[in-house]
């Protein structure tokens, strides 16, 4: 003969007593909605304010880039006379901006430390415009 067997239900004890089958275990509580812990709130708050420091960094330094020259200055060849120093060549160079600015940016595009010039030294020099 062939026996029929039954689920045994038992009471639940993480659900209060109630009575429950194996076959329909409850999958969650709809009247009741997930919530952040308030170190969830504090995590989303600062991942948020982090997404916007870099966006907002971002926004600056391409509207810091938008506003400067290309970085391919167009620049001459200057062979240096005898005695003449950076100073007077950058005065030559870009008569209307001011020396000290020009001097660096002498030294920047040919790699000059504060050794004196040779007389027939090669110099790139910035153009004027």
């Amino acid at each position: 003969m062939s026996t029929l067997t039954a689920p045994i239900c038992r009471p639940s004890r993480s659900r209060g007593g109630q009575w429950w089958s194996p076959s329909a275990r409850p999958v969650g509580n709809p009247a009741r909605p997930a919530r952040l812990t308030r170190r969830g709130r504090l995590a989303v708050t600062l991942l948020l304010l982090a997404l916007a420091a870099a966006v907002i960094g971002m926004l600056a330094t391409s509207a810091a880039a938008g506003g400067q020259r290309p970085s391919g200055h167009v620049a001459t060849s200057v062979t240096v006379r005898p005695g003449e120093t950076l100073w007077q060549i950058a005065l030559t160079a870009r008569p209307d901006d001011d020396p000290r600015v020009t001097v660096e940016r002498i030294r920047e595009m040919n790699g000059l430390d504060v050794s004196p010039l040779q007389a027939g030294q090669a110099l790139f020099v910035p153009s004027s415009g």
